[in-house]
């Protein structure tokens, strides 16, 4: 048997190796991993729940600074270009005295009202999308739909990106989020290419919302906003400006495609939704754990610390895996099987603690008017091929994923 390697991408090929992860927490639950595919010397995994929320709790010993095992860049180069600066350098990797700065703003931002108001929006979107491709015999679900609904609703409608420019930012985000990908790994050139175009867009959409009255879009209130004593209105800008065009953009499709697939895997749960759509909240939280879009994030050791029984350095990466966390036994009743009726559901999909990802609202209120629009728009799929994934350890994302309508049940608006 091929010893796993948590850190090879090449072990997610196929999809996130759960029954790995379920293997680790019954043998190795915290424990050092020699690096085979990242530089450095390795680093401490943690695979359990409790060991995640734990370390997610204390920012002031386990420090954010970068969320990734693999680095296709020398270090010395992220400080060197600012567009890199500003992927290494944000609201996601702040410490605990920054990030208690700038989190209040972000929250602000994506309070409950603020996305409320954007509700209708995003349905009609969700809407049109699905009926783009709901009276075809068979499509791309993954190209086609779940990468199309966060273009189009979260860099459109909540950011204001023009459309016309919601093509190139999709591709500059989608070589960012996969820089653990082999490919951008050998080729950080991509990386940096992707880094520098959405850097300057930032810049100049900046300038236009500035010259601009005020608007309804997440990034016209930051831009009108009062930037911090000692912090020009662009620096202040750019603290959230990678976030919000990353942070929620694969989590999103990522769920919903994996989601979809899910569904289609065990017809029994998406029975229960269509018969009963009051459980659609629930459906959202368990589509969320049972995918695990993001596999983890990484934190890193600021003094030498006692945990569990080990010496953790300082300097020393430690790896939150929040795909185990997900299927904790611990925690979970029955954690491999899809339940749309879950709960409570305590996933840590959307990460614990102080770094809690504010974007998780976001994302959860798409997949849930997304699922609302399937099961109103789409009649009954099946899979027509394999899905496929990216080739990261950290990106739990679904690129391809061919569908069709089951024989004899006629797509939604074909002839009768």
């Amino acid at each position: 048997m091929t010893e796993f390697r948590f850190d090879d991408p090449e072990q997610y090929v196929h999809g996130t190796p759960f029954a790995e992860f379920a293997r680790l927490r019954r043998e190795a639950p915290f424990a050092w991993h020699e690096a085979s595919q990242v530089r450095g010397d390795g680093f401490w995994l943690a695979t359990r729940h409790r060991d995640v929320v734990a370390i997610s709790r204390d920012p002031a010993r386990f420090a954010t600074h970068a969320p990734i095992l693999a680095d296709p860049l020398p270090r010395a180069l992220w400080a060197t270009f600012p567009s890199l600066a500003m992927i290494a350098d944000n609201l996601m990797t702040f410490g605990p005295e920054q990030h208690a700065r700038f989190r209040p703003l972000a929250t602000a931002m994506l309070a409950p009202a603020s996305l409320l108001a954007m509700e209708n929006r995003v349905r009609a979107v969700c809407a049109r999308i699905v009926d783009d491709v709901s009276g075809r015999a068979g499509f791309d679900f993954g190209s086609e739909v779940a990468l199309r609904i966060p273009v189009e609703i979260l860099f459109g409608v909540f950011l204001g990106v023009p459309d016309d420019d919601l093509a190139r930012m999709r591709d500059c985000v989608l070589t960012i989020n996969a820089m653990d990908d082999p490919v951008f790994c050998q080729h950080g050139a991509g990386v940096i290419e992707a880094a520098k175009a959405l850097y300057e867009y930032g810049f100049a959409l900046f300038s236009r919302l500035r010259a601009e009255p005020p608007g309804p879009t997440l990034l016209s209130t930051l831009v009108h906003g009062e930037a911090p004593q000692g912090m020009t209105p662009e620096q202040f800008f750019l603290v959230y400006w990678f976030p919000l065009m990353a942070g929620a953009f694969d989590t999103t499709a990522s769920t919903i495609a994996g989601g979809v697939r899910a569904l289609l895997e065990h017809p029994e749960q998406l029975r229960r939704l269509r018969e009963d759509p009051s459980l659609i909240p629930e459906a959202v939280d368990e589509l969320v754990r049972w995918v695990s879009p993001v596999v983890y994030f990484r934190r890193t050791a600021t003094q030498d610390v006692e945990y569990e029984g080990h010496r953790i350095r300082r300097g020393q990466k430690v790896v939150l895996c929040y795909a185990s966390a997900n299927r904790d036994e611990e925690v979970f009743a029955n954690p491999d099987v899809l339940d749309v009726g879950r709960k409570p559901n305590r996933h840590v999909a959307f990460g614990y603690g102080p770094h809690y990802c504010p974007g998780g609202r976001i994302g959860s209120l798409v997949v849930r008017l997304f699922l609302e629009a399937y099961l109103d728009r789409i009649a009954e799929l099946e899979l027509d091929g394999p899905a496929t994934y990216t080739r990261s350890a950290w990106m739990n994302r679904i690129w391809s994923m061919p569908v069709r309508h089951r024989a004899g049940v006629p797509a939604a608006g074909a002839a009768a």
